[in-house]
């Protein structure tokens, strides 16, 4: 008897141990919590509601969490006022945003939170306004780079990671490797052989801006811009010779010379590089009065050009021979003054050079971007230290550069064939960063 009131006890224990447990119970077969928690509403921090903003460039911030833990997206919506809300990015992991939006009109914004499991939750909607003339930006701030069939592309140094990439120009624009810069104005050279002539300074500015078409007798393929005498030309090269363009007249004076794949611009001197009388040749010539070219010399030179610089008493051309790339030197009066060792392996016969200060850098290809002292120019450059870069991937191809200083360090932007480096070259041309909105990237223009 007492065996089965011990039993009884027993059993009775566990039926106890099981009412009050039948949680961790089911945790034995594999159960547990089986509820979904919805994510908390997103805040919204920026705009706030019912702000004046005095830009153009809006970065959307906001912060949310997830009583499970659990991995969130966004999907962030945005019309102007009185309209329909609509997505504008979808599935988003970022809590920032930024885009670009017009001058006097007024916005509202919601964002809505969502897990893995599928449970939403969604934000306050926010209204904001950006005032009718916002600050002006500052043309310095921006790359303009061609990009290819990706059109013209803008870039803000100031705000590498802030904006939303890329920031285009596409109208009437098929495709481009090549363009200038000059006075607020885009030169584009466009593959049907047009030049697009974009006013970046209103379009940066949220203005409705309509590009100029200049169609000529050549098919560009080439170009640089310059002001002679308080009047604004661009140089456009074509396969059999080279315009001088007034801007403003729109008067064209002609120069014979083909394949013109250099050009370089000191005041009322231009220089050409390419080829001339069946040679490839350096041709120095002033332009006078209505945009006449008045020819000062030439000089054969060792390469076929594919960019130039002038700095200091130095014509600095950088050139190729099949896919090997070279640097030559010649003195301001033509006289030849240095020849180098290749350089790198290039592709679709691009690469770039250009100068800060007392250095030289050149977009060399599969070699990345090399520098050099212009005061180490010696007459055989074999003897130069040429300095090569640290974390460059010798896959890829640079294609040209531009320097630009910021808060006391100096910074290489390098256009690529698989997107925009930046180095860091106060010393050794070291990669801090690759930039992978684009590719490939062509020739980079600036203020």
């Amino acid at each position: 008897m007492r065996k089965l009131s011990y039993i009884l006890l027993s059993i009775t224990g566990l039926i106890a141990l099981f009412l009050q447990g039948c949680t961790g119970i089911s945790d034995w077969f594999g159960g547990g919590q089986t509820t979904n928690r919805a994510p908390d509403k997103p805040s919204l921090i920026n705009p706030s509601d019912n702000q004046t903003l005095n830009t153009m460039y809006v970065e959307f911030e906001w912060t949310c969490s997830d009583p499970d833990k659990d991995t969130l997206t966004y999907d962030l919506y945005l019309s102007e006022q009185g309209q329909p809300l609509d997505v504008i990015e979808e599935n988003y992991s970022l809590t920032k945003y930024s885009t670009v939006l017009e001058p006097g009109k007024s916005y509202q914004w919601k964002v809505v939170a969502k897990d893995l499991k599928g449970a939403t939750s969604s934000s306050k909607i926010y209204t904001f306004s950006i005032s009718q003339s916002p600050t002006s930006p500052n043309l310095y701030d921006f790359l303009y780079i061609s990009g290819g069939t990706s059109k013209l592309v803008i870039y803000d140094i100031n705000q590498p990671n802030a904006l939303r990439y890329p920031i285009r120009y596409e109208e009437d624009i098929n495709s481009t490797k090549e363009l200038a810069f000059l006075d607020g104005w885009a030169y584009v050279v466009d593959s049907s052989g047009d030049i697009i002539c974009v006013n970046l300074k209103d379009y940066l500015s949220g203005k409705q801006t309509q590009p100029n078409i200049i169609s000529l007798a050549i098919n560009a393929k080439r170009v640089d811009a310059g002001s002679f005498n308080g009047s604004n030309y661009l140089i456009v090269a074509g396969d059999e010779r080279v315009l001088v363009y007034n801007i403003a007249t729109e008067s064209t004076q002609p120069y014979d010379m083909s394949s013109v794949g250099a050009i370089a611009i000191n005041q009322d001197t231009i220089y050409l590089a390419g080829v001339k009388d069946e040679k490839l040749k350096l041709v120095k010539m002033s332009i006078e009065s209505q945009g006449f070219l008045n020819h000062q010399g030439e000089v054969e030179i060792n390469y076929t050009p594919v960019d130039m610089i002038l700095k200091d008493d130095y014509i600095l051309i950088i050139g190729r021979d099949s896919d090997q790339l070279y640097l030559e030197a010649y003195r301001n009066d033509l006289t030849p003054y240095a020849t180098s060792v290749a350089l790198g392996e290039i592709a679709e016969n691009f690469a770039g050079i250009t100068a800060y200060d007392d250095k030289v850098f050149v977009a060399a290809g599969n070699s990345g971007i090399l520098c050099f002292n212009v005061d180490d120019l010696a007459g055989n450059l074999e003897e130069t230290e040429i300095i090569f870069p640290i974390g460059w991937n010798t896959s890829a191809y640079a294609h040209d550069v531009v320097i630009r200083e910021l808060s006391g360090a100096l910074y290489a932007y390098v256009s690529a064939s698989d997107g925009l480096y930046v180095f860091d070259v106060d010393d050794i041309p070291q990669k801090i960063s690759k930039v992978d909105f684009v590719s490939p990237l062509y020739r980079i223009s600036a203020q």
